[in-house]
């Protein structure tokens, strides 16, 4: 499907660039449609408690260890969003609301520190999935057809978590601790950009942004406390249509 929306986007941006008229008229305000495409890099820092609560081979030796691990992925995303905005004279305000599908895999390999003979290796993933996002949106109107902004808002994204311990060294009675989850949290949305209307309907532009995320919690049963504080910064080639 990836690769339909790309040819989607590529077909509607040449159809822009051969229909750009006069738009020295231009107004920004309405409704409009649009796609994107463009690169994500993300930033996960992850950080874990052993708290284990029963006795094997002096298992409750590590309790209360902490490690933590700094992971990182990046990935081309592609996403939908409308716009609602008023323009009065050189001022924009709007509303944006958007919706990205992605898949960024960040993914570290720790080992976690020698205690009474027993030692292990941990194995985390952080997957970003599926993202929405609302922003307020306000601009200067320069050019006449040109708009600069800034917007901030609200994130929610899914985060897919896989942590394993695939070994513990001296402790052959003990299976491998592997947990899997999803997660939905919410963040900051800290965005900046330039459009530039190409006729009387279509607008073209490019934008960078900033996501931080409030910290996700979970836990292996009876194995430890973790949590990761993911980030995420974009590019966005965008492309809309006015209504």
């Amino acid at each position: 499907m990836k690769r339909e929306l790309l040819i989607f986007n590529l077909l509607f941006g040449a159809t822009a660039i051969s229909t750009i008229g006069n738009s020295s008229n231009f107004n920004f305000s309405g409704w409009r449609i649009g796609s994107f495409i463009g690169y994500s890099q993300t930033h996960v820092k992850s950080a874990d408690t052993l708290k284990t609560d029963y006795n094997v081979n002096n298992m409750l030796a590590m309790n209360g260890t902490y490690t933590k691990a700094s992971l990182s992925g990046r990935n081309a995303r592609i996403g939908f969003y409308g716009e609602y905005g008023h323009q009065h004279k050189s001022r924009y305000l709007g509303v944006e609301a958007e919706g990205i599908l992605q898949n960024i895999k960040n993914s570290k390999k720790t080992d976690t520190p020698q205690a009474a003979g027993v030692a292990s290796s941990h194995n985390i993933t952080a997957t970003l999935k599926d993202t929405y996002a609302l922003s307020l949106k306000g601009g200067y109107v320069f050019n006449p057809d040109s708009l600069i902004y800034l917007k901030a808002g609200i994130i929610f994204s899914r985060w897919n978590i896989s942590s394993q311990y695939p070994y513990l060294i001296g402790n052959p009675l003990v299976n491998p601790a592997t947990y899997t989850t999803s997660k939905r949290q919410f963040g900051l949305l800290l965005g900046t950009g330039i459009e530039k209307a190409l006729n009387d309907n279509l607008i073209a532009g490019a934008e960078v942004s900033y996501a931080q995320y409030k910290k996700i919690s979970y836990s292996h049963p009876h194995m430890n406390q973790s949590s990761i504080s993911p980030s995420a910064f974009s590019f966005n080639l965008k492309l809309s249509y006015k209504i």
